[in-house]
C-alpha cells in the first residue's frame, strides 16, 4: 500500500506515489539501486500486505486464490512519474489481471472495471 490518494485521473501536483509507487520499488529500489531484491519487493507489493490485513484468497498465485497477476518487463520498467505529470502511466507493464479480468493487455489499459472494495467485515464469497 501507499500514503497516496486514489483517483480516476490524476492532477497536476497530486504526488506520484498515488500512481507509481509500485512500479518505482521495483524499477529503482530492487533493480536499479539493489537496495532491496526483485523477491522481496514483489513480496511487499503482493502477500505481504493481504496477509497483514487478512485477505485469505489475495497475494499469490494459488489455486482458489483471486486471480490479480501483473507481468512485467523487468529490463523496461519505468514509473516516468514527476508532480507536473503524475498520470503519466509506467514502461514496462505488460499485462494486469484483476479478479480474472484483463486491465492492461499488451501495455494498454482495456478499460475494465473488475476491482472491488474489499471489506474484510463482510462475509467473503468465494
Amino acid at each position: 500500500s501507499t500514503d497516496g490518494t486514489s483517483s480516476i485521473r490524476a492532477a497536476p501536483g497530486q504526488h506520484p506515489r498515488s500512481w507509481g509507487a509500485f512500479v518505482r520499488k521495483i524499477s529503482h529500489y530492487a533493480r536499479d539501486k539493489g537496495t532491496i531484491t526483485l523477491p522481496f519487493a514483489v513480496r511487499s507489493n503482493s502477500s505481504l500486505p493481504a496477509h497483514i490485513v487478512g485477505l485469505r484468497d489475495r497475494g499469490a498465485l494459488q489455486e482458489g486464490f483471486m486471480a490479480d497477476v501483473v507481468v512485467f518487463d523487468y529490463a523496461r520498467l519505468d514509473d516516468r512519474y514527476d508532480l507536473l505529470q503524475p498520470d503519466l502511466g509506467p514502461v514496462g507493464v505488460e499485462y494486469v489481471v484483476i479478479n480474472g479480468e484483463v486491465a492492461v493487455d499488451a501495455g494498454r489499459l482495456t478499460g475494465s472495471r473488475a476491482g472491488r472494495v474489499l471489506d474484510r467485515r463482510q462475509k467473503r464469497e468465494r
